[in-house]
Formats: structure tokens, sequence, C-alpha cells
């Protein structure tokens, strides 16, 4: 069983190893601004507890975790 601690850090070092492509700048500028000034990023972390909680594999669920906050910025 992972900690809140090990999934935020799993989260963080997930986000900064897949860059945006950049192109359209107008989209991805704002969400990396969002995405690197911090936060809690509860819900990546809501889906791995989920995941974790079910014996689910955290890796498979870490790319569709961050979906979810990419488009909560979106929107």
């Amino acid at each position: 069983m992972y900690s809140f601690d090990k999934f935020h850090e799993l989260v963080a070092q997930t986000i900064d190893e897949n860059p945006f492509s950049k192109s359209p700048n107008e989209l991805y500028e704002p969400m990396d601004y969002i995405l690197n000034i911090g936060g809690k990023r509860i819900r990546p972390i809501i889906v791995l507890l989920g995941t974790d909680l079910f014996d689910g594999d955290i890796h498979k669920a870490l790319k569709p975790s961050l979906a979810i906050e990419f488009l909560t910025i979106l929107t």
C-alpha cells in the first residue's frame, strides 16, 4: 500500500517526464503554467488511491489519472 506522499511524488514525476508537444502554444502554455505552480494534485491522487485500494496497477493508472487533471485545467 502506498502513502499519499508517494502518490504525490509519482504524479509530480510523471508530469515532469511527459512534457507537452507545445503546439498550439495558446493551449499548452496555460496548462504548463498551471501544472508548474504545484498544488496538491488531489484528483490524480484519488484515482491512484482507488487503484491501489482494488489492487490495480498504479503505473498503468498514472497517465489516465493525469488526464483527469488536464481536463479540469481546460474547463
